[in-house]
């Protein structure tokens, strides 16, 4: 071989350096999974968190004071002498004014209670961790402070109550009140149970439950009661919280990032139950536990104003996803959805500028509560049957998803899995594990023929 040659052996290992190099990168890219396998592999370990808040309401009944009411009533009167072009809608916008300005005057309390039994419910997001039923949500889904729950359920009875009275001095008037007066009588309401007859509450009581999705037979879902086991605190705090439910398990898990970091610009996968949907009156209930899916990239990394890092992304998000995992293109958790940003106009949710807690906020609460995330055992087996399912494997698929429901009957969506995996095997779509094996060692085979046959004629030629 001749110097001049040496250029030439230097482009051929160049060549077959790239062919290597580019087999590789497939094989490298083959562990991005897309969205749809993304929602396979993890759709089963998201769950909904519901806290439920219960307490018996004590409200005063109230009565209108008669004399006052007819010294108003008289005053009108005289006024009317006076000035005939008052209609009765005019003299009634005075009288609930008068109402709404001297409450105290106008109404007194009796000795008789209203007592309701008054529970509200709220939803949000999370997924299981481990195994043995441990959960990460928000802590703001499942705590918030004492005051913030006592004025929930006031509100919420008082709502009622307003209603309540606002028809009975409809039906004792013979009126209709416009949407005008009917809000100045809330006003009105307002002021007495604010300032004259306080609301209170008895026996406050809060359930926490994880509610999964389920394929058995006749059912759609399952509440689990759940404890907190740690916490931090609502924003501006670390807005975490580790829940533990009761029984032992196995249950679905979602598979945590060991790394630290995500980079800008990286796809990312958000799971929930935004409330738009969960509460959309066109959906059937019966679906309600099938996890909306979006996607997005990290947009940037930013520190909150008590300096601890959180991930900016633009997929979307709505109230009720908080606590829903954040994904890359493994299928594996890099942070958990807490909060986004509001429209300085309008106060509503802007689009697309959403944050995440990422892991490395995350294993410090694990840290406290003494546990670490594992992948459990019925997802590392259903996860290997979908690895098959995805490689055209039925037969070898479908044994496992049947052991996988022989063990936990109920896991979401692995009824549709079993009845395509026996769709394919009767259209004859099944392959055997291995084909892509050969596949491989024909392209290795032919990138050493190829070298050869190029190497044989450098060496003719020289």
């Amino acid at each position: 071989m001749q110097i001049k040659d040496i250029p030439k052996l230097f482009h051929i290992a160049a060549f077959l350096f790239l062919l290597v190099f580019n087999l590789f990168a497939c094989i490298a890219r083959a562990q991005h999974i897309t969205a749809a396998e993304n929602y396979g592999r993890n759709r089963a370990g998201v769950v909904m968190v519901k806290t439920q808040l219960s307490a018996i309401v004590n409200v005063s009944q109230l009565q209108i004071n008669n004399r006052a009411f007819n010294t108003l009533v008289d005053s009108i009167s005289r006024l009317t002498t006076d000035n005939t072009s008052l209609n009765s809608g005019q003299k009634l916008d005075i009288v609930i004014n008068r109402f709404r300005d001297n409450a105290d005057k106008y109404f007194k309390s009796t000795l008789n209670y209203f007592r309701y039994a008054k529970e509200i419910t709220s939803t949000g997001t999370g997924f299981f961790f481990r195994g043995d039923g441990y959960v990460l949500t928000n802590c703001h889904v499942v705590d918030e402070s004492d005051s913030y729950i006592r004025r929930r359920l006031i509100s919420s009875v008082f709502r009622q109550v307003t209603a309540s009275n606002i028809e009975a001095i409809e039906n004792s008037w013979q009126v209709n009140f416009s949407e005008t007066q009917r809000d100045v009588l809330a006003d009105a309401f307002a002021g007495i149970y604010s300032r004259i007859l306080p609301i209170s509450l008895d026996s406050i009581k809060k359930s926490i439950f994880v509610v999964v999705g389920s394929d058995e037979e006749g059912s759609y879902k399952r509440e689990l009661p759940a404890e907190i086991i740690v916490k931090g605190s609502s924003m501006p705090g670390k807005d975490v919280a580790i829940l533990k439910v009761a029984g032992k398990g196995p249950h679905p898990t979602i598979t945590m990032l060991e790394e630290e970091k995500v980079r800008v610009g990286e796809r990312v996968f958000v799971y929930g139950y935004p409330e738009t949907v969960t509460n959309n009156e066109f959906l059937s209930k019966s679906t309600a536990l099938e996890p909306t899916l979006t996607n997005g990239i990290v947009s940037a990394w930013k520190q909150t104003i008590l300096n601890w890092p959180v991930i900016q992304m633009d997929a979307n998000i709505n109230h009720g996803s908080s606590g829903g995992p954040v994904c890359n293109e493994e299928g594996k958790v890099v942070g958990m959805t807490t909060f986004g940003s509001l429209e300085m106009r309008t106060g509503a949710l802007a689009a697309g500028f959403n944050f995440a807690i990422p892991v490395s906020v995350l294993k410090e609460f694990f840290k406290l509560a003494g546990v670490e995330p594992e992948e459990s055992s019925i997802s590392r087996r259903f996860n290997e049957a979908l690895s098959h399912f995805n490689a055209e494997y039925y037969r070898k698929a479908l044994a496992i998803f049947r052991e996988v429901k022989q063990q936990y009957p109920s896991y979401p969506g692995i009824a549709g899995y079993i009845e395509d995996c026996e769709l394919n095997i009767r259209n004859k779509k099944d392959k055997e594990p291995g084909s892509r094996l050969y596949l491989l060692l024909l392209i290795v085979v032919v990138l050493a023929v190829t070298a050869l046959v190029m190497w044989l004629n450098v060496k003719k030629r020289s």
